[in-house]
Formats: structure tokens, sequence, C-alpha cells
């Protein structure tokens, strides 16, 4: 499993720039959990999200914490 670690960076780094920025990049991750039953996809969607609660914007933490029920409904629908 490789995940692309400039992609990494620029998610880790985006997330500083702006709440409304820090969000955005939340939804699109909440919308990969959600669209693909693949659970290679799921595993590298939790390791950037969980790179970026480690390293990026703490604004993103909270805000995930607030859908911590969403994300939960994603991984039991996993094949």
């Amino acid at each position: 499993m490789i995940i692309r670690y400039h992609s990494l960076i620029h998610n880790l780094e985006i997330t500083f720039e702006s709440y409304d920025i820090s969000n955005k990049v939340l939804e699109h991750l909440l919308l990969r959990l959600k669209k693909n039953t693949s659970a290679a996809v799921k595993l590298k969607v939790l390791i950037v999200m969980k790179s970026i609660i480690q390293k990026g914007n703490p604004q993103f933490r909270r805000e995930l914490q607030r859908k911590s029920e969403e994300i939960r409904e994603c991984l039991c629908k996993s094949k």
C-alpha cells in the first residue's frame, strides 16, 4: 500500500490555510469513505485522516469528532 507522500504533505499544509479549506478536505475524505466499498481505499483514507489529525490543523480534528458517526457507518459497509 503506497500513499503519495507529496499528496499527504499537501493535505497537512492545506488544513492550516483556513477553516473552510480544512472542512473541504474533511468532506472530500468522507466522500471517499462513503463512495468506495473497497477496504483498501477506506484504509488509505483513514491513514490520511490520522496523519492530518496528528500534524494538521486542530480544527480538522474537532470537525472529525463531530462526524464520527458518519465514519462508523462507512466502515461497517466495507467488503
